[in-house]
């Protein structure tokens, strides 16, 4: 059953790791204690074939060992069958096991020509048969304590790892659209901080998406139910009487208003409106004034421009593109003068129209169009302040930043 659980999965290999860990002692242990049982078997045996051949070049006779659990035969065939079985058997070692006896067995040179063969049985070693159980024990019980601890390290470290993850989940889950969203774990300078940053950097973008959504669906609604009543109510009345060339006029403000509206609602709907850079004012309104001379060659419209040539702003290119053409339009179309003044004192870029006291025929009233124009500033997180008197409509834009 695969486990899906990351506290579970972690559990696991923290337990595996330290079990495989303690075993690794536990081996590394007692092989030191194997070693060190022979080196000191090794070491009593040698003693004791170092006496034996002393006591021989003395006396030229031979001497039992002073330890009764250290034999001596001077040829093979006096071993019992147990040991010249296992001798046969394992030719070329020094140790073997016999029915259950761990033997040692090795010969030494006597004089020039003779020889010897020593062999001790361990087990009848009582300091090393209760060494060798002491470290069985100590080993085993270390072992097991280690193994305890090592778990119960595990378990802790798995929840501490873990507890972060499930934080963050948790956070996620209850995150709504629209509320911001900052995880304590972003604090974190881990890869559970940077998971924190990313998710928190990808839900404010998808609540900017959202929001963008919404600002699209509200803009669409506010300032196309207009234009689209009028275009078909104009149709409507078509099929009485003909359209005539007021009806032309109305027609063609109407065709330039959506399309000017449908270009400023997908740049605001658009991410790369985003972006801001710093822009010169100037090209732009020129570039403005001179596409309004191209669509509307045969009317007159008087611009005058007091703007500093250097005037600059952090902001986005189209959008500032649109909102000047916008501001310029609308004076056009609903002005009712013929003229604006475009100004500038310090951050604070200005359009004001003189307002007729009688509007021509297709007067719609400088108000037409603002919103669109505060939406626009809003992206650009600049301010708009709207003067309107008896004989002047000017608006004014703050390109200091909001926020700034």
């Amino acid at each position: 059953m695969p486990i899906k659980s990351i506290r579970s999965r972690l559990f696991v290999t923290f337990g595996a790791l330290t079990a495989g860990v303690c075993i690794v002692f536990a081996g590394i242990t007692w092989l030191f204690a194997v070693i060190t049982e022979d080196d000191v078997v090794k070491q009593v045996m040698h003693t004791e074939a170092r006496f034996i051949q002393a006591v021989y070049e003395q006396t030229g006779q031979r001497v039992q060992p002073r330890v009764d659990y250290i034999l001596l035969f001077n040829r093979k065939d006096e071993l019992n069958p147990a040991m010249r079985a296992g001798v046969e058997e394992y030719q070329h070692e020094k140790e073997f096991d016999v029915e259950g006896h761990n033997f040692h067995f090795e010969r030494f040179e006597l004089g020039e020509q003779d020889h010897f063969w020593l062999v001790i049985d361990a087990a009848q070693i009582v300091v090393i048969d209760s060494l060798s159980k002491l470290i069985g024990w100590f080993v085993g019980v270390s072992s097991l304590l280690m193994l305890i601890v090592s778990l119960v390290a595990a378990k802790v470290l798995s929840n501490r790892t873990a507890r972060p993850i499930e934080l963050l989940t948790a956070q996620i889950n209850q995150h709504s659209a629209g509320s911001d969203f900052a995880p304590h774990e972003s604090r974190r300078q881990d890869e559970i901080g940077q998971l924190g940053r990313a998710f928190e950097q990808a839900l404010n973008e998808i609540d900017v998406l959202l929001q963008r959504e919404k600002n699209f669906v509200r803009d669409v609604s506010h300032e196309l139910r207009t234009p689209l009543a009028i275009l078909q109510n104009t149709l409507v009345l078509s099929a009485e009487h003909p359209i005539g060339g007021e009806d032309k006029v109305l027609l063609g403000q109407i065709s330039d208003a959506l399309k000017n509206t449908v270009e400023v609602l997908l740049a605001l709907a658009r991410a790369e409106s985003l972006s801001f850079e710093k822009l010169k004012v100037m090209p732009i309104i020129e570039r403005s004034i001179l596409a309004l001379h191209q669509s509307q060659s045969n009317a007159a419209f008087d611009v005058r421009l007091e703007v500093e040539e250097n005037f600059s702003v952090e902001g986005n290119g189209l959008l500032l593109s649109l909102l000047c053409q916008n501001l310029i339009n609308n004076g056009f179309y609903h002005g009712g003068s013929g003229s604006m003044c475009i100004t500038n004192r310090g951050a604070v870029l200005a359009f004001e129209n003189d307002v007729n006291q009688g509007p021509g025929k297709h007067y719609q009233g400088l108000g037409h169009g603002q919103y669109l124009v505060q939406r626009i500033a809003d992206a650009l997180q600049w301010r708009v302040n709207i003067i309107q008197t008896e004989h002047a409509y000017r608006v004014e834009i703050d390109t200091q930043p909001v926020s700034g």
